[in-house]
């Protein structure tokens, strides 16, 4: 199953130090790195090092293409719903007015067969069809997904009050503000309260 990403201590894997060595010397680019590993070290090593992490790169590729599967889903469960409602993706509602449409859209339903045999995560559960998961279920995720955009939100309005600090201090370049505010972390959702209840 797939490891905790480390980035020290023993056991460390031989592609992941070298990768953290190239980031240490100031190397940001993903393809730059992998492109001086190969000239460094050559193909051969490349794939022998990634071998210790092949079940890994296996797993998430697998869960990229499961999420890939299920956004596509998603979008064609909520495209049909409308078109039958009788909106249209290029030309908006094509039976009713303005005005109407944008009251009227949140009122419009999916069939649950549309989206019953969607594979959907389900923390502590793993992956699901909708139509076998429970209330409790789709409560699960409904939290992951608040977790997720509550952190997402503390962290857009840390980058926001960095920048308003940047212009508040009169500075070009984000390496000369004379402090930050603490960064936040997604662990605590009141850490940041302050600033997201801006």
């Amino acid at each position: 199953m797939s490891r905790r990403l480390t980035t020290s201590g023993p056991g460390l894997p031989e592609f992941d130090a070298a990768v953290l060595g190239l980031l240490k010397r100031g190397e940001n680019d993903p393809h730059k790195i992998v492109t001086a590993l190969i000239k460094k070290h050559g193909e051969q090593w490349l794939v022998t090092a990634l071998s210790e992490l092949a079940e890994e790169i296996a797993v998430n590729r697998t869960r990229d293409l499961m999420r890939s599967v299920r956004q596509k889903a998603e979008r064609k469960a909520r495209e049909d719903a409308l078109a039958a409602a009788g909106y249209s993706k290029k030309r908006g509602a094509t039976k009713t007015p303005v005005a109407e449409r944008l009251v009227s859209i949140r009122e419009v339903r999916m069939t649950t067969a549309s989206f019953a045999n969607t594979d959907v995560l389900i923390p502590g559960r793993g992956y699901v069809k909708f139509k076998n998961c429970t209330e409790a279920d789709l409560d699960a995720r409904a939290a992951m997904y608040e977790k997720q955009s509550g952190k997402a939100a503390r962290c857009a309005v840390w980058y926001r009050n960095a920048a308003a600090q940047m212009r508040a201090e009169g500075v070009a370049l984000a390496g000369a503000l004379s402090d930050l505010a603490l960064y936040p972390n997604g662990d605590d959702a009141g850490e940041n309260a302050e600033a997201v209840a801006l």
